[in-house]
């Protein structure tokens, strides 16, 4: 998405998250893909990551009020499906991972 920024393409950038927060909002995350033996598995969590280089770029914060419920909807997935809890002496910690709780067939 940065070389398409870089480019002079933030239209075509638009497109794409917005494609990707149509996933979510459909799946709850961004699978690998729109297949159904993709949806067990997901993309890394850098949805927030692009709609902020985008928005960066762009200056479009419409786009972004217009879509912070579905990139907050992403985060929750990960919060709640995709975590581990970690302890460091007396303290314990939950941090989201990325990996893939499907052991069939990709």
């Amino acid at each position: 998405m940065e070389g398409l920024l870089l480019s002079e393409m933030p239209e075509t950038v638009k497109g794409m998250l917005q494609n990707f927060l149509d996933l979510v909002q459909t799946y709850g995350h961004v699978p690998n893909g729109a297949r159904v033996y993709y949806l067990q598995r997901s993309q890394p969590p850098l949805l927030t990551l692009m709609m902020d280089r985008y928005v960066t770029h762009t200056n479009d914060i419409a786009f972004l009020r217009d879509n912070i419920e579905t990139l907050a909807l992403e985060l929750d997935f990960w919060t709640e499906n995709r975590n581990v809890s970690v302890s460091l002496g007396e303290k314990s910690y939950v941090l989201n991972r990325y990996y893939v709780p499907y052991w069939g067939p990709r």
